[in-house]
């Protein structure tokens, strides 16, 4: 128990004992920042000792005056695990109350100025009859929450997935069917230039639909709103379009390394613009396109060397279409891949064999960096000599004789050509001194 979240809870004055009790529950459950971890509405129904539709809807009352926020999250084994936050900023002194014009139910805050702090409740027939706050769609498990009415000290988060997590009320029985013909959305003006007040610039340019299909086609879900998603995807400029569909790549690079990671609803994604940039930070590079490389060419050689450096096989070599001879598409890499094309037609097994932690493998090391290949140490049979092996139970004769280390094509890499190349390799005693030097670190 908190007894910062305690005496918050304290502080509140919702309207009857019924919301009182709830809050207390869920204050006696959170931490010191006010977030209740598992905050399963079953258990608070059962502490409270309530029924559940009215733990909701008191849930419900909460979280419209701004005391509370709910989130769903999933388990490792896709279980649900409820989370509540409580806004400890906020004070609220409210009652529910009927309009007797409309013969809504609404809640007033107690504030001296109850007209403007009017909030109608979920479930009402006065909010059956007026446009709702959010598309008549259904929301899915991991959409966006339906409740927009937030303080402006609410605790917000960018890392998990907001859910209605209410059930329907007796009231929401009568259901209005959606037009068939809904009138056109409004353009909304870029979020870049929308300030706090909610009011936009009317004088701002709305750009044409473009990169809405490949930001639908990159974004790891699909939107419960797609009406939304359009009308928020064309008040963006072309900057925050092309932000926001790298943060998507992004999003979508963490959702395939972890499948069970929520992702938000396509549209609260792009109602924030600090999502955009959080996400485009796991993005991966844009995808390099391959080239031909022609069987017989340096470069063909060069690879060829690279691959029994690695201990791996060469692509194998075949004709296509608007290409010269034989050949294969492959990933493009440094220029100074064609200087190993010399060593092509001498075998493996006179190859050299480096140590590990000495100058030449620290420098073979350096050179194959840029080409994507790490130098491995392994043991390597030295050709042409043998030892005697002795055992408990026989001896061996002419046992080969083995070395750790990496077999290269020669004791230094060659001296690089291309726009990334170093110079000479380290055959003079300046260039030794400083693998020397190497060496010693590496052993340190």
């Amino acid at each position: 128990m908190s007894i910062v979240a305690m005496n918050w809870a304290m502080r509140q004055r919702p309207d009857g004992p019924s919301a009182q009790i709830v809050l207390f529950v869920i204050a006696d459950r959170a931490n010191e920042r006010g977030v209740c971890r598992h905050a399963d509405p079953d258990d608070i129904a059962d502490i409270s000792r309530q029924s559940r539709a009215t733990v909701f809807r008191r849930l419900d009352e909460l979280e419209r005056v701004g005391l509370i926020t709910r989130f769903l999250r999933h388990g490792e084994r896709g279980e649900r695990e409820y989370e509540i936050r409580l806004n400890l900023d906020a004070v609220a002194d409210y009652d529910i109350a009927q309009d007797r014009e409309t013969g809504r139910r609404v809640i007033r805050l107690r504030d001296g100025d109850a007209e403007a702090r009017e909030i109608v409740l979920r479930g009402s027939e006065g909010e059956r009859g007026e446009p709702a706050e959010v598309a008549p769609e259904a929301l899915s498990e991991g959409g966006e929450s339906q409740f927009e009415t937030r303080g402006e000290s609410q605790i917000e988060t960018v890392r998990v997935s907001p859910v209605r997590l209410g059930e329907s009320h007796s009231c929401d029985s009568q259901k209005k069917n959606p037009s068939k013909s809904p009138l056109p959305t409004p353009k909304a003006p870029s979020l870049g230039e929308t300030p706090q007040g909610g009011r936009g610039n009317e004088s701002i340019e709305v750009l044409p639909d473009q990169g809405l299909e490949a930001f639908r086609r990159t974004y790891p879900a699909s939107s419960n709103r797609p009406a939304e998603v359009v009308r928020l995807w064309a008040g963006l400029s072309a900057d925050e379009r092309r932000l926001a569909t790298t943060g998507a790549r992004g999003l979508a690079e963490q959702r395939r390394r972890n499948p069970r990671q929520s992702v938000l609803d396509p549209a609260r994604y792009l109602r924030d613009p600090a999502l955009w940039a959080e996400h485009a930070r796991f993005a991966p590079a844009e995808p390099v396109l391959p080239v031909w490389v022609r069987r017989g060419s340096p470069e063909w050689q060069g690879r060829s060397v690279l691959a029994a450096i690695r201990r791996r096989p060469m692509s194998p070599a075949a004709r296509c279409d608007g290409q010269d001879g034989e050949g294969a598409w492959m990933a493009p890499l440094p220029d100074h891949v064609a200087a190993l094309a010399p060593f092509a037609a001498v075998p493996i097994a006179d190859w050299p064999i480096v140590e590990p932690n000495t100058p030449k493998f620290i420098r073979w090391a350096e050179w194959l960096r840029p080409l994507g290949v790490k130098l491995e140490a392994q043991w390597e049979r030295v050709p042409g000599q043998t030892t005697t092996l002795r055992t408990m139970s026989k001896t061996i004769n002419d046992a080969p004789v083995r070395r750790e280390g990496a077999r290269v094509p020669c004791d230094w890499p060659p001296a690089r050509t291309g726009p990334i190349g170093t110079g000479p390799p380290a055959t003079d005693p300046i260039d030794a001194t400083a693998a020397d030097e190497l060496a010693r670190e590496g052993r340190g």
